[in-house]
């Protein structure tokens, strides 16, 4: 997947993931697009940033439930 990318000379480009997170830790990127618009870097929240000082349990790699677990407990249905 490629990230359209606007530089800090106000030139844009594509790029794919990893060269995105190089040229933000280079500070070289202004604005990138994605799916909901253009990020303003500096100004709109990024992903990753401000993450290392949170110290409680991981949330976002959760194991999926088992189909079955969806289902409602058999005193609730209905015959």
């Amino acid at each position: 997947m490629l990230i359209r990318v606007m530089y800090s000379d106000w030139r844009q480009d594509t790029v794919t993931p990893e060269q995105l997170n190089h040229l933000l830790a280079l500070k070289r990127v202004k604005k990138f697009k994605r799916f909901s618009g253009w990020v303003q870097v500096g100004y709109d929240r990024l992903r990753g940033v401000g993450g290392s000082l949170y110290s409680g349990p991981e949330r976002r790699r959760r194991p999926a439930l088992p189909h079955s677990s969806l289902s409602p407990p058999d005193s609730h249905r209905q015959s």
